[in-house]
């Protein structure tokens, strides 16, 4: 709900953007190909009313993509709160999702997941805010095992964001 992004869209690249909350659009059934969600249906009290509005919207065969936190990831389950950063807590963030939830989620409601992906996140990157301390050297060392932590924590299902796109069935 950003109206300079939706200006921009609209301006530069004739994007038909809708403003508004997602519930409160109307829109035509069966009209679109793709719905795309990023790190939105965390901040959503009813999951289960947006996917059927969603799979309502979807024309046959189309897509959802939903992209998100994963409460599965290890630097959740250790190091930081499941709610990150200002103003993010149980009130502003109330759904949570793993990749398991997240399927189930979207089989019963009608939709056949095709692909889930993980997104490389820094391991490091939470522990040294400021950059890598120490000379050339270390940096690049430290930096090259954070790379092969990137590639385990996708490898294993356990970064800290992942997307799940899911067919109409």
């Amino acid at each position: 709900m950003n109206p300079y992004r939706a200006r921009y869209l609209r301006d530069n690249f004739g994007i038909k953007v809708h403003e508004g909350r997602f519930e409160d659009v109307a829109l035509d059934d069966s009209s679109y190909d793709i719905i795309l969600f990023s790190q939105v249906l965390i901040h959503l009290f009813s999951v289960k009313a947006t996917i059927e509005k969603v799979r309502r919207l979807l024309k046959d065969g189309g897509l959802m993509i939903s992209s998100q936190l994963n409460f599965n990831a290890i630097i959740n389950r250790t190091v930081r709160s499941p709610y990150p950063g200002d103003g993010v807590n149980a009130f502003t963030m109330p759904s949570c999702f793993t990749e398991e939830s997240m399927r189930r989620i979207m089989e019963l409601s009608g939709f056949r997941v095709i692909e889930v992906r993980y997104r490389p996140d820094s391991l490091f990157g939470y522990f040294f805010v400021g950059g890598y301390p120490g000379g050339v050297f270390w940096r690049m060392l430290l930096n090259g095992i954070d790379q092969v932590l990137k590639i385990a924590l996708m490898a294993t299902g356990t970064s800290n964001y992942f997307s799940v796109t899911a067919r109409k069935a």
